[in-house]
């Protein structure tokens, strides 16, 4: 086989070799990951999943608290996490108490505890 055949088999094989991620790439489920990670983007909203990691169950002002965040501002990052179903409430009264919505959620975020204890630095520097 000549060398410009050579390059097309290998051309091939590469074409067919990536072409099953690439048609995994296109599924829906990708966006929905970065969907996830965006929102979980947001240094409040991290602050508030790991308290509730830590605790179990909050409600507005306690989050608040514990975070240093305003309960505007804790209210309304609820508001999203609930929305995504990361959180879930439990009304009590007038008061509600939050918690994490379930182990997948617990996972992700142990995960990425331990992964930014050994990129954090490099991952600040490449998002800026």
């Amino acid at each position: 086989m000549t060398s410009s055949g050579n390059a097309g088999a290998v051309a091939q094989r590469a074409a067919e070799h990536v072409a099953l991620p690439a048609r995994a790439m296109m599924h829906s489920g990708v966006e929905d990951v970065a969907a996830m990670f965006k929102l979980l983007g947001d240094p409040t909203r991290c602050r508030i999943l790991y308290a509730l990691l830590e605790t179990q169950e909050l409600c507005v002002q306690d989050i608040s608290a514990a975070t240093g965040a305003s309960q505007t501002s804790v209210s309304a990052a609820l508001r999203l996490l609930r929305t995504a179903r990361v959180v879930a409430g439990r009304r009590d009264g007038r008061m509600v108490h939050y918690r994490i919505a379930d182990g997948h959620v617990r996972m992700v975020l142990d995960m990425s505890w331990e992964h930014a204890g050994h990129t954090g630095h490099a991952v600040r520097q490449a998002t800026r």
